[in-house]
């Protein structure tokens, strides 16, 4: 695994040192990574369901195990039937509008720093406290939902 990002690391500093990197290479360098993360992903699930298996030949395991499956049904069961109060239905609902107002809040901010490092070129910012911190983007590759099959 460390060769490999050791090949990609030394292949993008390649490619920034022979006048840019090209599209069509970075696309490809996407493609290899998205591939080698689906197989390190297909990889690991066969060691979970190996460890899976040997965890649930083992007797006492699997009986700890039931346990605690009644155990969590029967605390649901509780908690069910205490949610049911409306002082917690009003809690749960204080708590669904604070959530909803983060999101704005961090939706906002993320625009805001985006237009800050855009004017400014600067990906650091100081704030009113004296901290200078950097503003970090974090890209993930998901795949598209299409919403027309029928």
């Amino acid at each position: 695994m460390a060769k490999t990002n050791k090949t990609q690391s030394e292949t993008v500093s390649n490619l920034n040192n022979d006048s840019g990197i090209t599209l069509i290479s970075i696309e490809s360098l996407i493609t290899r990574s998205h591939a080698q993360l689906n197989s390190l992903k297909k990889e690991m699930n066969q060691f979970k369901d190996m460890l899976d298996s040997i965890l649930d030949s083992n007797h006492e395991y699997r009986q700890k195990f039931e346990a605690a499956k009644l155990a969590t049904k029967d605390r649901n069961a509780v908690k069910t039937e205490i949610m049911k109060d409306p002082k917690a239905q009003d809690i749960v609902k204080k708590l669904k509008d604070y959530r909803d107002r983060q999101k704005e809040l961090k939706d906002a901010l993320s625009d805001y720093l985006k237009q800050y490092q855009q004017l400014s070129g600067s990906n650091q910012i100081e704030g009113p406290d004296g901290v200078i911190r950097e503003i970090v983007y974090t890209a993930r590759l998901i795949n598209r939902v299409e919403n027309f099959k029928k």
